[in-house]
């Protein structure tokens, strides 16, 4: 996981990221770029997700759409750990298909 502030740059752990950026951001975006199969965007919030992430990866979802040129696999939810866990408004993409 990387995460920015300024010039500082750092990696972490998956468990140590959520809590760490919790403290300085907003909202909690993890990047995904995809490979072997399948093709298009997508991205996701956990299952039991506020209005605030729906609000948050819908916004995400439809200004990725207007800038590429790739199959829209939809705006859907799981309960994937680092949405799971995040204490703030949280949304996973899957970018990148090819």
């Amino acid at each position: 996981m990387l995460y920015t502030v300024g010039a500082l740059v750092s990696y972490l752990v998956l468990h140590q990221g959520t809590k760490i950026i919790a403290k300085t951001f907003n909202i909690f975006l993890s990047i995904h770029i995809n490979a072997g199969g399948g093709t298009g965007y997508e991205d996701y919030v956990y299952t039991l997700a506020s209005a605030k992430e729906k609000e948050c990866q819908s916004t995400i979802h439809s200004e990725i759409m207007k800038l590429i040129d790739r199959k829209d696999r939809e705006k859907k939810s799981a309960n994937y750990q680092v949405l799971r866990t995040s204490t703030m408004p949280a949304v996973l993409t899957e970018s990148g298909f090819y």
